[in-house]
């Protein structure tokens, strides 16, 4: 997925707010530094995806080595479980 500087740049400032301050302490308290893991972000009900490249730029910039599958496009209607 071809993430633009735009995106990166918002990714940053989103995470700079969100991380503010103490950061996020309930995170850095219970999980376990260094631990991987996989997530999939499931529609609950009907919807058009809109946001991908924005929810890859955050993760790359979360975790530089990972990966982002979209398996459907941004602006394409989505099934509940899809």
């Amino acid at each position: 997925m071809v993430i633009d500087r735009n995106t990166t740049a918002l990714a940053r400032l989103a995470l700079a707010e969100d991380l503010a301050g103490f950061g996020d302490l309930t995170s850095a308290l219970t999980v376990p530094e260094g631990l991987r893991g996989v997530a999939e972000i499931e529609a609950r009900e009907e919807l058009v995806v809109c946001g991908l490249p924005l929810a890859a730029a955050v993760m790359g910039e979360l975790e530089p080595e990972s990966r982002f599958e979209a398996l459907i496009g941004d602006g394409r209607p989505a099934g509940r479980g899809e």
